[in-house]
Formats: C-alpha cells, sequence, structure tokens
C-alpha cells in the first residue's frame, strides 16, 4: 500500500472487497505492507488485512475525514459580477463557493463528516481489534500540543480522552515505528525481506498487473 488517501467510498468499496477474500479463503493470510503511506483511505484499506507491516518511515494513519473548499464571495462583489442558482430542495445549492455560507449547510456538512468518520472508525475498529493502544495513543496526544500546566494528565483526564480516542481517531499521523508502539501496525520491516522470514528464501512475489481492456470492436470486425 502506497497511497496518502482518496475516496472515502472507493476506500470502503476495496475493504470490503479484501474481507471478502479472507472469508472465501481463510486458511490464507492477508498481509498489508506499507511503503511511503497508509493514511486516511490507504490505512481504511489496510485495516481489512489479518497483519500490517510499514517501514519505521512509513507515514501511517490520519483516521479522519477532511472537506476542503474556498469562498469567493467578496472577489465577485469587488468584480460587481452576481451569482444566480436555481435549485429545488433547500439543500441542493449548499456550501457554493460564491454564496456566502449559511449555519444551516454547515450543519449539514458537518453531519455527513461525522456519518463517514464514524464508518471509518467502525472499520479501524474491527480490523484493529484488542491492537490498538488507547491509553498510549492519548497520552502521546497530551504531550504532542503546546505545554500544558502539569507535565502529565491526570487519571480522569487520560481515561476521558482515550475514549475519545484522541491520539487515534483524532486525525494523527505517525511513523511506521510510533504506529506499531500504539498497536496500528503490526510489525516494522518490508516486503520481501518479511515474507522470506516468514516463509522461507524461496519465496517469489508475483505482482499482479490490471488486465487489459477488451477492444470489442476488433472482435467484431472478424463477423462483419
Amino acid at each position: 500500500i502506497d497511497s496518502p488517501g482518496g475516496s472515502p467510498a472507493q476506500s470502503s468499496l476495496l475493504h470490503r472487497k479484501l474481507l471478502a477474500l479472507r472469508r472465501r479463503h481463510p486458511r490464507v493470510k492477508l498481509l498489508a505492507f506499507v511503503e511511503d503511506s497508509a493514511a486516511s483511505g490507504g490505512y481504511y484499506i489496510a485495516c481489512a488485512a489479518d497483519e500490517i507491516v510499514a517501514d519505521a518511515n512509513s507515514i501511517v494513519g490520519s483516521i479522519g475525514v477532511i472537506s476542503r473548499g474556498f469562498g469567493f464571495v467578496k472577489s465577485l462583489k469587488k468584480k460587481g459580477v452576481e451569482r444566480r442558482v436555481h435549485a429545488a430542495g433547500d439543500s441542493k445549492s449548499g456550501l457554493d463557493p460564491y454564496l456566502p455560507m449559511r449555519s444551516a449547510d454547515l450543519a449539514r456538512q458537518r453531519r455527513l463528516l461525522k456519518e463517514l468518520h464514524a464508518n471509518f472508525i467502525g472499520a479501524v475498529q474491527a480490523g484493529r481489534k484488542g491492537r490498538l493502544k488507547r491509553d498510549e495513543a492519548a497520552l502521546l496526544c497530551y504531550n504532542s500540543t503546546e505545554p500544558r500546566l502539569f507535565a502529565s494528565p491526570g487519571r480522569r483526564t487520560l481515561a476521558r480522552m482515550a475514549q475519545r480516542g484522541d491520539g487515534l481517531f483524532d486525525g494523527s499521523v505517525y511513523s511506521g515505528a510510533v504506529a506499531q508502539a500504539l498497536g496500528l501496525v503490526d510489525g516494522v520491516g518490508e516486503m520481501s525481506t518479511e515474507l522470506q522470514r516468514r516463509y522461507g528464501r524461496a519465496v517469489r512475489v508475483v505482482r499482479v498487473e490490471p488486465e487489459a481492456p477488451v477492444d470489442y470492436r476488433r472482435l467484431l470486425r472478424w463477423f462483419l
């Protein structure tokens, strides 16, 4: 895996297909190897594996959902341009970058992001059950923020942060080495070396390339 993320839907679809393969072949262990990054959607996919192995310097995590945009309302006004939108449905033109942002549209967008985030968290918890180190992640999150009055959090504070998933489900990213300590990955290594360690030096890595699309026009020429 070498992905900084992407579409939540495509990540979920790939995750589901890998889980289906695991159910179809229960005796075959599915291993995910991380190269540069398995972040956001890339990590979503990795969580379908039995085990995740990353390089010590891989970027891992980013369990969150983001929506970016710009506002051009003042720019249009300065140029003397008026935006005209006609829509059926109150939510249809929500968050139009050329119109002032409405609080109702922002609330709907936040609701959608929370839904997607909950699905992501559910996939991670199901895939990494019993391996995530919530307390360690919360403590690291506490120590990574700006200087505080107390050097370490109280027990209640730490428990509250761990319950929220601070350091795990807040979009934080880590190196592969730290990700292993937090239970986000199972080991640090490289694919060929790790496979040889597990299955012997004679193991071969076979790359599966996408199938070439069928040119039906050429096939039809034989019959026309």
